[in-house]
């Protein structure tokens, strides 16, 4: 049985059902907020297909910045890119895939929540490569991951599979 539910969330245990949708989380706000007795304060929360964020602001004073801690991915798939494991084999069989393809100059990497084109153009330094990837917040993720990287210089960013 699999549950992140609190013990009062389930009167009876046998009954209930085989998973839940419970999920405990620790979730910062954007920035500190000083406040005094009497002022309100607004907790904003905002979710999607993904992923919930919060924010907190005083009243009157909303903060205009993206929430830094928003996944424009599931956490499950999150886990699964921070897999050194994993990670090392797509590593592998990408370096095997280009060793026979010798020459790669070109990389196509299609709308993915990934980082093998990333991961592309930092093991091959003479090939450009392309990343078509539809979630705006995806590849504002991506792209600030690539200039931390310095791979600015080789990597496309795109929404449009016309563009290419």
């Amino acid at each position: 049985l699999l549950s992140c539910a609190p013990k009062w969330g389930h009167h009876e245990p046998k009954n209930m059902a085989w998973r839940d949708h419970w999920m405990q989380a620790i979730y910062y706000p954007n920035q500190e907020v000083k406040m005094n007795k009497g002022e309100q304060l607004v907790l904003e929360a905002k979710h999607d297909e993904y992923s919930l964020s919060f924010d907190v602001y005083k009243d009157g004073d909303k903060n205009q910045t993206d929430n830094l801690t928003y996944l424009p991915i599931s956490r499950t798939r999150l886990g699964e890119i921070n897999n050194k494991a994993k990670n090392k084999i797509f590593e592998t069989a990408l370096l095997q895939l280009v060793e026979r393809k010798s020459g790669v100059k070109k990389i196509l990497c299609l709308s993915e929540p990934s980082l093998l084109g990333l991961m592309a153009a930092k093991l091959l330094p003479e090939a450009s490569v392309t990343i078509v990837q539809e979630n705006n917040k995806l590849k504002q993720l991506l792209s600030t991951l690539a200039q931390s990287n310095d791979l600015t210089d080789r990597v496309k960013m795109t929404t449009d599979l016309q563009e290419v």
